[in-house]
């Protein structure tokens, strides 16, 4: 799922993102990819989820 539309949700997220002790640290985020038509992993959506979490920063 793209940020925000799974499990976690966009308040959840923007709660992550935004806590004291987490604010500083670097995150590695993983999100699940699709194959596209040449069974190579499609990695459209890394820009598209990056810019999500990074609007939620406040």
């Amino acid at each position: 799922e793209h940020i925000g539309r799974g499990y976690i949700g966009l308040d959840g997220f923007r709660l992550l993102v935004n806590h004291p002790r987490l604010r500083a640290l670097p995150f590695v985020l993983e999100t699940p990819k699709e194959v596209d038509e040449t069974d190579k992993l499609d990695s459209k959506a890394d820009p598209i989820n990056l810019a999500a979490v990074r609007a939620l920063r406040g």
